[in-house]
């Protein structure tokens, strides 16, 4: 269930009577939310909240939670990946930033049929200071496509300017560019200035303005346009193009929001389990655990998502462990919005070591290991030696016991389980045990 507070407002009516996605066989059921208004205002964020509910009406913690928004020119939210808290709440911000259509969707990490998009539209209304006849306004184009965030893609950028609704921007009207995070301009230099400036999107939590790509320091107009070139930076995500006109103190500026994609071609993996022990099959213990392929671009970013990965057991104690029930792989599953893919690794009825590996391409992950531990004991065999004792009028004569202790399926039980050792005579005590 979703709801929301804001400048709009998200409600969930919590009845799953007619939710799609109530199924007993989900890690929770509740998972849906509805927005007030259809269409929302330019700047004015709204706040996406909920809680996560499993079929018993409880909360249910530490669920992953990605975000995202299409197109992201649009709008942005504040995060794109979110842990349900103690009380199974979550909450981010979504801010409109354009105008248009925008699909906004939040989607559980570890099951992709577990999801809810909603279309908004936003609108100029409400937008605050592009609406006032008196301040300066911003048109910009940009020509279609997609701007990947490797380094060397350029874009022709062309900036309209009206220093108010009647009077265009006169030939050689200064205009000074910045390119970064998002950022409020204290000083009003049309540049981000350290210790002055506050950082208001902080794109990867650094605390820190991070130029991202390149432009022009400034440029002037010509017949009200101005036009620059945009190089991207390295860093995929949102970037903000700053466009200031006026001095220090009348200052007005424009911002224009790129996506830079990531690439599609992965350089590097880095997978990991969420546990590295499991046990046997239908013994009562956990018998089951992700495996998740963090793919990224050479430079470090996630790559896009819908990437297929191949997952494969590359070694196993021949239990029955498989990957997804489709045995030792490869199986395959697509990258996420955050470049990630998963697969669920089950245990056989063998105890052991399982090896796994992700690879895209002749790109390949390191060998993750699994343990596979055996059930609780079930079955114990006892050996003598020697069998028989001479007992009458001898002391100290010793008799190795070995006790070998097994599950259901005979495997050998885990180190360290206790077991104990009596003697029972019907008759006398004929002695005792010694353990070690």
């Amino acid at each position: 269930m979703l709801a929301g507070c804001g400048d709009e407002t998200l409600v969930g009516d919590g009845d799953h009577d007619d939710d799609p996605f109530w199924n007993e066989n989900l890690e929770f059921n509740r998972f849906m939310y509805e927005v007030d208004e259809d269409t929302v205002a330019v700047n004015r964020s709204i706040v996406v909240s909920g809680w996560v509910i499993d079929s018993l009406d409880q909360p249910v913690p530490n669920i992953i939670l990605y975000y995202s928004a299409v197109p992201v020119s649009v709008g942005y939210f504040s995060k794109s990946v979110d842990t349900t808290r103690l009380d199974g709440s979550f909450s981010t911000s979504f801010l409109p930033i354009n105008t248009g259509e925008v699909i906004i969707t939040v989607e559980v990490a570890d099951n992709k049929l577990v999801n809810k998009s909603r279309t908004l539209m936003v609108s100029e209304s409400g937008g605050g200071g592009l609406e006032d006849p008196h301040k300066a306004s911003f048109d910009f184009s940009v020509p279609d496509g997609l701007v990947l965030g490797v380094g060397e893609n350029t874009i022709d950028v062309f900036v309209m300017v009206h220093l108010d609704s009647d009077t265009p921007a006169p030939n050689g009207t200064l205009l000074k560019l910045e390119a970064g995070e998002r950022f409020d301009d204290l000083n009003g230099d049309g540049y981000f200035t350290e210790n002055i400036d506050e950082v208001t999107h902080d794109a990867n939590s650094n605390d820190i303005w991070d130029k991202i790509g390149s432009v022009p320091a400034a440029i002037t107009t010509t017949d009200s346009v101005g036009y620059f070139q945009y190089t991207a930076g390295i860093q995929s995500g949102l970037v903000f193009i700053r466009v200031t006109v006026g001095e220090p103190g009348e200052e007005e500026f424009g911002e224009l929001v790129l996506s830079l994609r990531p690439n599609d071609v992965v350089s590097f993996i880095k997978m990991s389990a969420v546990s590295s022990e499991i046990q046997v099959k239908a013994t009562g213990g956990i018998e089951s655990t992700n495996l998740t392929a963090y793919c990224y671009d050479k430079y470090g970013n996630p790559v896009q998502q819908d990437i297929d990965v191949e997952f494969n057991i590359l070694s196993g104690p021949n239990g029955g462990e498989n990957i997804e029930e489709q045995g030792y792989g490869p199986v395959t599953d697509m990258t996420n919005v955050v470049g990630a893919a998963t697969v669920s690794l089950l245990s056989g009825t063998i105890s052991g070591t399982i090896a796994t590996q992700a690879k895209v391409g002749d790109v390949y992950s390191d060998v993750i290991l699994v343990n596979v531990n055996a059930g609780p004991p079930d079955l114990i065999s006892v050996g003598v030696d020697p069998c028989n004792v001479r007992g009458c009028g001898f002391i100290n004569q010793l008799a190795g016991v070995l006790a070998l202790v097994e599950d259901c399926y005979s495997n050998p039980v885990m180190d360290s389980t206790v077991v104990y050792f009596t003697i029972d005579s019907s008759v006398y005590n004929v002695g005792m045990i010694e353990a070690y």
